[in-house]
């Protein structure tokens, strides 16, 4: 069958389609990773304990967001399969199913989350001011996940056909969003109430709420006609796989959580000060370099839709070309940033925690002193991870990433006896294992899965699809 017009990823030149393609992606995904940095640099000028409270409510939160991220990446390489087809009725079908299916999952999962915002909360030692505030912060952006699951839905679906523009727009545009309501509901501009640490999550739910509608918005103009208004497609596969996907990237952060709660353990056998400045400054270190694996998620996610969409229109060698350039670019654009970020980490700590104690400062250097020489390594196995969706293979990197990052590095860190400097050490030990590992496991996929993608023969059926239908 011929590619429709929606399958956009089968044509042009390789290298200036990967980059055009997977570059908004990335600058997109990068600006979704400063929503968090932004919310620190206005945090931070409430004192001290306060960029502790948004770290450890985001990183939590985190773990929602990424639980349905794993689903949108699967539903984008099954709707990028559609469009490989030319199948735009099914495409149609696809994406109404999944968004009632995104409506129901906001409520459920932001319902549980803000449940357990307490005790999750109380698992690291922080003080009870601090702890307080956490709190806060997590139930409003837990009852608000919703905001930010129908942007990785509508951002998932529209770069499966080929797209990156709306999803870039939508990031960045909610991010500066989110910069001018931090301003007003933080400190209580233009007649807001002071809302302090409350107001910046206020700020982040509904800037992504405003993102959210517009690609809400946008879906629906581009499947206009198609389809039935009862047409349906069964989730279940896609949603388990989706699951198996999720517990991948969650086993990442929950490794750094667990990371997190030993280490302001280990330094509140100290004082009760010493662990908060140690979760100011790794916190504002890991917000930081989250922008670099936000950018990578973004040439992640569209690796896993370049090889989808080529494979099923029976284009095995541009598969592999395609992913081989999208992993470069996203190495070298990632290697550039970790570079910056070096070079520039004192006056950004400066600039996003200035109230912060100077032990929080020494922190954020010895995180990042560790972990930057490492981030190519990261990036490469992020790419490579998401990339396996494409592939409908999602176990393998569930038991790399659990045992990489959920058991190792926490281990570590109990056994050292240096404690924080060396289980950091090993986390960056961790990020280049994993890339190796991926590598070989991208390598002995791709040869099976290009056994069965080959290009269909004149009038045959197309080849059988390695993804959930």
């Amino acid at each position: 069958m011929t590619p429709g017009a929606e399958a956009d990823l089968v044509r042009g030149r390789l290298l200036g389609r990967t980059l055009r393609y997977g570059l908004p992606l990335a600058l997109g995904m990068a600006a979704h990773g400063l929503f968090n940095c932004v919310d620190l640099v206005i945090v931070g000028r409430l004192g001290e304990g306060a960029v502790a409270a948004v770290t450890l409510g985001g990183v939590i939160n985190m773990v929602a967001m990424l639980a349905f991220n794993g689903v949108t990446n699967v539903l984008a390489s099954a709707a990028a399969e559609r469009c490989g087809r030319g199948d735009g009725d099914q495409l149609a079908a696809l994406e109404r199913s999944s968004e009632w299916f995104t409506l129901w999952a906001s409520i459920v999962l932001g319902l549980v989350f803000a449940l357990l915002a307490r005790p999750l909360i109380a698992l690291c030692a922080a003080d009870r001011a601090t702890s307080a505030l956490a709190v806060d912060y997590l139930v409003i952006c837990s009852l608000g996940s919703g905001t930010m699951f129908f942007v990785l839905w509508g951002a998932a679906l529209l770069r499966a056909r080929g797209e990156s523009f709306w999803p870039m727009v939508v990031l960045i545009g909610s991010n500066a969003l989110n910069l001018l309501l931090d301003l007003v509901l933080v400190f209580g501009l233009v007649g807001f109430p002071r809302l302090g640490v409350a107001g910046a999550a206020w700020a982040t739910v509904l800037a992504r709420a405003v993102g959210a509608l517009v690609l809400v918005v946008v879906l629906h103009r581009r499947r206009q006609g198609r389809a039935g208004r009862r047409a349906s497609v069964p989730l279940g596969p896609i949603v388990r796989a989706g699951l198996i996907n999720s517990a991948q990237t969650i086993a990442r952060v929950f490794g750094l959580y667990l990371l997190l709660s030993l280490a302001s353990r280990v330094a509140a056998r100290e004082s009760v000060v010493a662990a908060r400045d140690l979760l100011d400054g790794v916190g504002v270190a890991i917000r930081l370099e989250m922008v670099l694996m936000f950018a990578a998620l973004g040439f992640g996610a569209a690796a896993a839709s370049f090889l989808a969409q080529n494979l099923a229109a029976g284009r095995p060698e541009r598969a592999r070309g395609g992913l081989l350039a999208l992993t470069l670019e996203a190495a070298l654009f990632g290697s550039v940033l970790a570079l910056l970020l070096w070079l520039l980490r004192a006056p950004l700590f400066d600039l996003v925690a200035p109230d912060s104690a100077a032990a929080a400062a020494t922190a954020a250097a010895l995180y990042l002193g560790r972990l930057l020489p490492a981030q190519p390594f990261l990036i490469v196995g992020i790419v490579l991870s998401q990339a396996l969706v494409g592939l409908g293979s999602v176990r393998s990197a569930v038991v790399v990433d659990v045992l990489l990052y959920a058991l190792l590095t926490p281990a570590v860190l109990l056994l050292a006896s240096d404690g924080v400097a060396t289980a950091f050490l090993v986390l960056a030990l961790a990020h280049v294992l994993a890339a190796v590992v991926y590598i070989l496991l991208m390598r002995r996929r791709l040869k099976r899965a290009t056994r069965v993608d080959s290009p269909p023969a004149s009038g045959s059926q197309p080849p059988a699809s390695p993804l959930p239908s």
